[in-house]
């Protein structure tokens, strides 16, 4: 089984010094409190290698990069962190990244290229790197990947597909977490569609635990049960005018497994050409921008690499859930959320490659010159507001004066972190497993 690779995130910035200091100017937090929460921070940092090197495994490598200087960098902020295992996997994947980029140059391949380009068609074992590199040869005969629909797309659920639901041990975290068994209770039968739906607390504190991202979690998945699908429709982008939205939508699932990043990727949906380019990425997603050459029309899409991962302010969920309660509270310095598909899952092509699929959002394109209004409500007061704090915002997480990466939202109580990682729950959820099931195992009802 051949995995696909993962790449840096290498979005440009525009005047990065000065985005950060206005980042840390427009903080209402107090140098103390900042400094309490720093080691939070770390924490939410080392939790973030953690799922680097989760998503390396899983995914294996996308494109050349130097793990060396991910060991340095993020380890350095990181100073009470110490994941000895996880910088020995790490070490590994250096000695085995010639064989993942010997075999997968790319963040995807279609099915056409691979068949005319890679020849070596067995499971490839780490001493064979030197025979891969003489046997394997990716060429790159032109700068346009042409992307076809008709590549079937196979979800499998064995134990070797990434999507097996291990119930014995969902069932040992759900019990570890009283908070989530209490939120699968109240929201055993709700919907995105449910009235007087409560997603975002007034202010979150130790009596109010931060919870918006497992709200998601299980709101979407009902909802996807009851419809058959939980997109999230806040404006149709005027590029996509007369596309039929579940087409759309479905498509835009099945576009990350088919893109590839070093190409001009170009798709036709309802009779209409686009072209989608690479821009950016990181350990646990990647970023397209979308053009509609008739118009010069662009938007964003980010697709989440690791579908199930959950908790402490990362993931697919916990991202969309802010951004869209953000949106609605008219906080100006973040993209507006136009679509997303927070329900992914990993799908395997004809080759044998395994992929993410779904889990995505698409947002507003930001341009480095943006203006935003003078007196608008930004992201940081906002947050402080509800007691939460965004322990990833940096320079490199900012275009000009716009905040564009809302993973690592945390509540300053930090009760967040007391939540361990769902994914045993998400893959049950892919299992056809809807919250009264769920709540019936646990033994919660009847």
């Amino acid at each position: 089984m051949y995995i696909k690779s993962v790449k840096r995130y290498n979005t440009q910035v525009s005047d990065k010094n000065k985005s950060f200091k206005r980042v840390l100017k427009d903080n209402p937090e107090t140098s103390e409190n900042n400094k309490q929460k720093s080691n939070s921070a770390k924490y939410m940092i080392g939790a973030s290698i953690a799922a680097g090197v989760a998503a390396l495994a899983i995914s294996g490598y996308r494109r050349h990069f130097s793990v060396k200087n991910l060991i340095n960098k993020d380890l350095k902020n990181a100073e009470q962190f110490n994941p000895e295992s996880e910088i020995l996997k790490l070490k590994n994947l250096k000695n085995e990244s010639k064989v993942t980029e010997a075999k997968i140059n790319s963040q995807t391949i279609n099915s056409e290229n691979i068949k005319k380009e890679n020849k070596v068609t067995t499971p490839i074992e780490p001493e064979n790197v030197k025979n891969i590199s003489e046997n394997v040869k990716i060429t790159h005969e032109s700068n346009t990947n042409l992307i076809d629909w008709d590549v079937p797309l196979k979800a499998r659920y064995d134990i070797t597909s990434g999507n097996y639901a291990n119930y014995e041990y969902m069932l040992k975290q759900l019990k570890e977490n009283p908070a989530v068994l209490k939120l699968l209770k109240e929201l055993e039968n709700k919907t995105f569609d449910s009235s007087n739906l409560n997603l975002i607390k007034d202010f979150y504190d130790k009596e109010n635990v931060y919870d918006l991202g497992f709200r998601y979690i299980i709101l979407a998945n009902n909802t996807a049960k009851q419809k058959g699908n939980a997109f999230i429709i806040n404006k149709i982008p005027d590029m996509f005018d007369g596309i039929d939205t579940n087409e759309l939508c479905k498509k835009i699932d099945n576009l990350a497994s088919l893109l590839d990043c070093r190409k001009v990727n170009k798709f036709v949906i309802g009779n209409k050409e686009y072209i989608a380019k690479h821009i950016g990425g990181g350990c646990l997603g990647d970023v397209y921008k979308i053009t509609y050459p008739k118009t010069g029309e662009k938007v964003c899409i980010k697709f989440a690499r690791q579908p199930y991962l959950t908790g402490r302010g990362q993931g697919i969920f916990d991202e969309i859930a802010i951004s869209n309660e953000a949106n609605k509270a008219g906080v100006v310095d973040i993209p507006k959320l136009y679509m997303a598909n927070p329900i992914g899952r990993y799908v395997t092509l004809p080759e044998g490659y395994i992929t993410n699929n779904g889990a995505w959002q698409m947002t507003e394109f930001i341009e480095a010159g943006k203006v935003l209004p003078d007196n608008g409500l930004t992201l940081l007061k906002w947050l402080d507001s509800k007691g939460l704090y965004h322990g990833d915002c940096h320079g490199g997480n900012c275009i000009g004066n716009t905040i564009i990466d809302l993973g690592g939202v945390l509540d300053k109580e930090h009760t967040i972190v007391t939540f361990k990682d769902m994914e045993a729950l998400l893959r049950a959820y892919q299992n056809g497993e809807s919250t009264a099931s769920i709540l019936k195992k646990v033994g919660l009802t009847k």
